[in-house]
Order: C-alpha cells, then sequence, then structure tokens
C-alpha cells in the first residue's frame, strides 16, 4: 500500500502536502486503528483521494455556497501555455469583495480551508492574508473543478488579459495609450469581482470615452454615459425632449433631455453622422454635436431631414 501510494504521488507538483491529505483521509478511514488495503480503495489512493474529497465538502454546500465556492476556485487559477492551468493567490480582502454578500463568502472560504482544499498565507497585515488552492493536483485530479474550469476558458483567458493590461497601465505611468476600448472595455465592464487596481484601470478608461455634451460657449451641460467605445453621432427628436446617440461599440442609446439648456445645444460631430436609417422616427431641426473628453471639437454641422 505504501508503494502504491508513493508511486502516484511522487511526482506530482507539491507532492508532500498531497500525501499528507491522503494519509489523512486513509487515517479517517481506518477500522480498529488500522489502515486497510480496502480503506485505501475506498477513498481512492492518492489522487482519487484528492477529488472524491473535494466532491464531499462541495455537496454538503447550500447551492448558494456552491456557487460561492465556484466563483472562489475559478478565482484562484489562471491559464499558462498551452491549455494547462495553474494555481494563484488571491488576497482574501479581494474575494470578500467580489459583489457577493461578504458573510457568504466567509462561510465558504472558512469551510474550504478547514476542509485543507484552500490554504492561506499570512502577510503584514491581516488585509494581505492571501489564498490559494492548497493541491496543484486538485486542478487535474477534481471533474467538477476541471469542468468548470473547461467551460470558463475563455473568460478566464480574457480575465487574465485584463490583468495583464491593468499591470502594465500602472507600471508605465497609466497613460491614456494604454486604456481599453471597444468590446475589451465593454467585456471589463462585467466583471464583479476586479481588484482594486483593475477597477480603476476599468473607470479610467470609461471615462476616456465619455461624451461630453456643450453649448455654443463652451459651457459643459451634461455627460452622456453608457457606451464603451467612442460616440460618434447624436440627434435630437423632433419634440426636442430625447437624444439618440450612435456609438463605435456597435449600440445606439437614447437619452431624455429635461432642460431647456440642453435643448439648445450645440455639439460637435466626432465622426460621421447617423444615417436616415438609423435615426428614423428622430428629426434633426437644432444645430447639434458633441466631443469626447480631452479631444478637439470640429467644426459644428447642422443635420435635416
Amino acid at each position: 500500500m505504501v508503494d502504491a501510494l508513493l508511486g502516484e504521488i511522487l511526482g506530482e507538483p507539491a507532492a508532500l502536502p498531497l500525501l499528507q491529505y491522503s494519509l489523512l483521509k486513509l487515517w479517517e478511514a481506518r477500522e480498529r486503528n488500522r489502515v486497510t488495503w480496502a480503506a485505501y480503495q475506498q477513498v481512492g489512493g492518492g489522487r482519487l483521494a484528492l477529488g472524491r474529497g473535494a466532491d464531499a465538502v462541495y455537496q454538503q454546500l447550500i447551492p448558494e455556497d456552491q456557487k460561492t465556492a465556484e466563483r472562489i476556485f475559478l478565482r484562484l487559477v489562471r491559464p499558462s501555455e498551452g491549455i494547462e492551468m495553474t494555481s494563484m493567490r488571491v488576497r482574501r480582502a479581494e474575494l470578500v469583495q467580489g459583489g457577493e454578500d461578504p458573510s457568504r463568502v466567509e462561510r465558504v472560504l472558512t469551510r474550504l480551508i478547514d476542509a485543507r482544499l484552500l490554504r492561506l498565507t499570512s502577510g503584514e497585515s491581516s488585509s494581505d492574508t492571501q489564498v490559494e488552492i492548497a493541491h496543484e493536483a486538485l486542478i487535474r485530479n477534481w471533474p467538477t473543478l476541471s469542468n468548470w474550469l473547461e467551460d470558463e476558458r475563455h473568460n478566464l483567458r480574457q480575465r487574465q488579459r485584463l490583468t495583464e493590461r491593468a499591470e502594465q497601465w500602472q507600471r508605465l505611468g497609466q497613460t491614456r495609450e494604454d486604456l481599453l476600448q471597444g468590446q475589451l472595455l465593454e467585456e471589463a465592464q462585467r466583471y464583479p469581482d476586479l481588484n482594486q487596481l483593475e477597477r480603476d484601470f476599468v473607470q479610467a478608461s470609461s471615462a476616456a470615452v465619455t461624451a461630453r455634451l456643450w453649448n455654443s460657449e463652451g459651457q459643459a451641460l451634461a455627460v452622456l454615459r453608457g457606451h464603451s467605445g467612442d460616440v460618434y453621432s447624436a440627434v435630437f427628436s423632433p419634440d426636442g425632449t430625447r437624444m439618440l446617440t450612435a456609438s463605435a461599440d456597435g449600440t445606439a442609446r437614447q437619452y431624455m433631455v429635461s432642460t431647456e439648456d440642453l435643448r439648445r445645444a450645440a455639439v460637435c460631430r466626432v465622426n460621421r453622422e447617423l444615417t436616415p436609417e438609423e435615426v428614423q422616427g428622430f428629426e434633426v431641426d437644432l444645430p447639434l454635436a458633441f466631443t469626447l473628453e480631452q479631444r478637439q471639437c470640429p467644426p459644428v454641422y447642422s443635420w435635416q431631414r
């Protein structure tokens, strides 16, 4: 039995913690204080013991906690070269601040740590404590986790690119040229569990493509939010109460115009006019246009239907 156990575990990354886990499970399955071959087969040997133990813990969680556990495990894995996945450390505070109920996240973390599926690494302060998967072999030998990773492979790679872009943005002095645009920004805005750097990066990227509405004297009247790409055209409705904008992100958005100042706004055209098909139901009878932040305003155009 010893030879069989060592044969399964030797060569695995972090073999010693995996051996420790397997021995613990064998001891828990002992009969009359004796570890038997039947117990070895029951727990699944060296590799299967880990997956079976993880499944047992996971199945004991209520459905809401199971979803939280899935999110935690996915957050602790990153794509590497080829199709391989590797574990990574994440600050405990980042996991708790990921948009879910903090008490539920803490409850699930505690359960997974107590079950020796996750482990903590202390930092200089409690806020620097990091969490990681206790056994690298869990990524390959727990079918449930393998299925999650396969389903989320594309999203994990996109998330990894976001992390790398945010780190580059910080390293190069947070320049405007390194910000996200278009579809990349739109995807980044959907992640609920960004860390502080990623959150700052996405917010800065969003602000860089926010359109501002000005009057003819150059006074800012309103900020038009909602697009993730450059806004290139805008028109008013016939009664002057609504504005329709078109963006490079492939979307059109409608805004309510609630003041007389906005109805009389002069805005600069950035790229091109909306086509008649795009503005069907709208009629331009006021000089319009707009500009993006930190971009020069081209000449004012008036569009008529």
